[in-house]
């Protein structure tokens, strides 16, 4: 039915993470008021002013979280909520919204940081071209696997190129 403003709680775990920003994505316009604090339910809100918008899916906002010790690892899950009534029309009627938990993956080391240098390069496919030729080479095992498929071969090796050489590809 198109929607005019919209305000949602984002929660995650502050024993692992510190949201950093919140970051507009620019894709309806309108004004976009940050968080006042930072702290876990953090709210975002958004009205566009003049006219109700109308989209069937959309990437609002782009968090920054910084990771509070390296020791942590796993899964912690990111949730957004809204309380009804804060999710209008230019009308004042409530708009239903679908929206989407995400899950982040903590990991401590750089992905694709072959030889544990704390950055991705060339050098790192090198060293995993040679450890997949069997080469008795020094490696960060964490980091050898950069599609996530539980396995280390040729695939990682091209994956891992594609990167490098900035193609719009994704490594674990």
């Amino acid at each position: 039915p198109g929607v005019a403003a919209m305000s949602f709680d984002i929660a995650y775990d502050e024993s692992k993470l510190e949201l950093l920003s919140v970051t507009e994505n620019d894709v309806l316009g309108g004004i976009v008021v940050p968080p006042e604090s930072m702290s876990s339910p953090a709210t975002v809100a958004w009205l566009s002013g003049a006219k109700d918008y109308t989209v069937s899916e959309i990437d609002m906002w782009t968090l920054t979280f910084r990771v509070k010790d390296s020791e942590n690892s796993g899964a912690t899950e990111i949730t957004v909520s809204y309380e009804e009534g804060n999710i209008t029309n230019q009308k004042g009627e409530n708009v239903d919204f679908y929206v989407s938990n995400g899950t982040l993956n903590l990991v401590n080391y750089v992905p694709g940081d072959i030889n544990g240098d704390l950055t991705t390069n060339m050098k790192d496919v090198v060293l995993l071209m040679q450890y997949v030729a069997k080469w008795d080479v020094s490696v960060n095992e964490a980091a050898l696997d950069v599609n996530a498929d539980s396995s280390v071969n040729m695939k990682d090796v091209v994956l891992l190129m594609q990167y490098v050489a900035k193609w719009d590809v994704i490594i674990y």
